[in-house]
C-alpha cells in the first residue's frame, strides 16, 4: 500500500502513457471533486482519460452506461 495519495500518482501514470477509463455516475458524491479533478490532472500531465458519465440509474452504472465508449476504449487500447 502506498502512503501517497492516488491523485499524486497520476504524473507516473501519464508519463508510462497509461490510459484511464473511468465509468461514474454524475449523481455520485465525489463526481465533482474526484472524477472531475483526476480527468484534468491527467489531461495537463499528457495523459489520455475517457470519462464515461451515467446519467440514467446510480445503482448499476456500468450496465447503462454508453457502453459503446467502453468498448470504443478496450478495443482501441488493444490494438
Amino acid at each position: 500500500m502506498s502512503k501517497t495519495a492516488p491523485l499524486e500518482n497520476l504524473a507516473t501514470l501519464a508519463k508510462a502513457g497509461v490510459p484511464l477509463l473511468h465509468v461514474c455516475d454524475k449523481r455520485d458524491p465525489w463526481f465533482n471533486d474526484q472524477t472531475k479533478v483526476v480527468e484534468q490532472r491527467y489531461n495537463e500531465l499528457g495523459g489520455q482519460i475517457t470519462v464515461v458519465i451515467n446519467e440514467d440509474d446510480a445503482r448499476y452504472s456500468l450496465a447503462s452506461a454508453d457502453q459503446s465508449r467502453v468498448l470504443d476504449f478496450i478495443v482501441g487500447e488493444a490494438k
